[in-house]
């Protein structure tokens, strides 16, 4: 369980709707001044809850902290497909695949032929995912945004940073910074740092809309001779993994307070 929990650490707090370090330059603007800020981030919600589909190439990076240099970085694909599916394609510095459902997941290292599978209940109910399928508002405060300055062509759309706290109390998450093209509400990375001050950067490009995935990206996709461990560290057979797996994944309802009952 190991692989599973490592992943699980890097990930709760950091689903993306959301996705190089440095913070934001720029004077940031006090919490009074947060109505455009607001704003952008209804119009984020606009956007991202009216698409079926979404999938991007992502840089995941890890700063221990007071740190200017990844302790790690993982390079990958991810794919979304409303109510909820997540589906997360590492290519390095390991073949990793893993896939979520309300309450079931699991983590396929390709090498080592190990599937983990893991009760994703508490994942579905952390703050972020709440934020992602439900509102960025009713889970997080805006504390700051500023613009942050472009050596780009002109033509670039003005980027935005937003400076997010957690509603209530949170054992994962300090805060969060969203980096946004303001022209077309696309979030093109997060800064998420733990009460530690350890960040966890996702940085998001060729992003792509409403682009179906494979009927048979959210289904198991690995053979019947690999070892599987369930999250109790017991081995099962395949078998009785698809069985857990058809009981389980049930109705996509993704409800936060129903999505642990399914």
């Amino acid at each position: 369980m190991r692989k599973v929990q490592k992943w699980i650490s890097k990930i709760l707090f950091l689903l993306p709707i959301f996705a190089i370090l440095t913070t934001s330059q720029g004077s940031f603007a006090q919490p009074s001044d947060i109505k455009e800020a607001v704003k952008i981030l209804k119009s984020i919600e606009q956007r991202y809850h009216s698409i079926p589909y979404f999938s991007a190439d992502f840089i995941q990076q890890i700063y221990p902290p007071h740190t200017t240099s990844p302790s790690s970085e993982a390079v990958g694909r991810f794919i979304f497909s409303k109510p909820c599916l997540m589906r997360w394609e590492y290519t390095s510095p390991d073949e990793q695949i893993v896939i979520t459902y309300p309450s079931i997941g699991w983590l396929y290292s390709v090498r080592d032929k190990e599937v983990q599978v893991f009760d994703t209940t508490e994942f579905y109910k952390s703050v972020v995912a709440r934020a992602f399928l439900k509102s960025i508002l009713d889970s997080f405060d805006v504390i700051g945004w500023s613009v942050i300055p472009s050596d780009s062509s002109p033509q670039d759309s003005e980027t935005i940073g937003i400076i997010l706290k957690p509603k209530g109390d949170s054992a994962q998450i300090a805060q969060v910074e969203l980096i946004v093209k303001k022209q077309d509400s696309q979030i093109t990375r997060i800064i998420g740092e733990d009460l530690a001050g350890t960040r966890n950067v996702l940085i998001f490009t060729k992003q792509h809309w409403n682009n179906s995935p494979s009927p048979d990206a959210f289904m198991p996709s690995f053979s019947k001779d690999v070892t599987i461990s369930n999250d109790k560290g017991e081995t099962i057979s395949y078998d009785i993994f698809m069985r857990q797996f058809q009981e389980k994944k049930g109705v996509l309802n993704c409800a936060h307070d129903s999505a642990g009952k399914k």
